[in-house]
């Protein structure tokens, strides 16, 4: 991930076609890497069946950009 992402253009994408698979998810998710590898908050993950439809349970994505802390609290649900 980290020589992917370190070269990818702001607002590029990054697909992957394995997202339902825990390890990739994992690698996605984990705040230390980000943080202590690429100096960045981890990007939001898309997909894994999950606002892509069950027909794409494996497919996922997220974008390279930059989110206000508002934006990212606005994608939150409060129950």
């Amino acid at each position: 991930m980290r020589h992917i992402w370190s070269v990818m253009p702001e607002h590029g994408v990054f697909f992957t076609h394995d997202a339902a698979y825990v390890k990739v998810l994992q690698a996605f998710t984990d705040r230390v890497s980000w943080r202590d590898v690429l100096h960045e908050h981890p990007p939001i993950f898309f997909g894994a069946g999950f606002g892509l439809g069950d027909a794409a349970a494996h497919l996922g994505f997220a974008v390279n950009a930059s989110f206000e802390p508002e934006y990212i609290k606005a994608l939150a649900l409060n129950k």
